[in-house]
């Protein structure tokens, strides 16, 4: 079960962003913080703690999803859009405490 949920959307162009920290770190007094990322327009790739290019890291592509279920990961990711893409790509992060 999760509860304590916060969401927000992010739009991802060609420099490699996080999350917005204002947000995830309301997850920071619980244990078992999640996250859950829909990509909604335009593939995007990511990596953990170094930043990806828009041919190197891991490939989403829309309708894809992707879960973190730990608060390094949450802190540390960073996604930029794919190279195939012709405009910015959209996210949807919904954030939560799973226990």
């Amino acid at each position: 079960m999760t509860t304590n949920y916060t969401r927000e959307t992010i739009t991802v162009s060609t420099v490699a962003i996080g999350f917005t920290s204002a947000t995830f770190r309301a997850l920071e007094p619980y244990s078992n913080p999640s996250a859950i990322v829909t990509v909604e327009s335009n593939p995007v790739r990511y990596e953990y703690g170094t930043a990806p290019t828009s041919t190197v890291g891991h490939l989403l592509n829309v309708g894809d999803t992707l879960v973190l279920d730990n608060y390094d990961d949450i802190q540390h990711i960073k996604i930029i859009r794919d190279t195939s893409a012709s405009g910015d790509a959209s996210l949807q992060v919904t954030y939560g405490n799973r226990y």
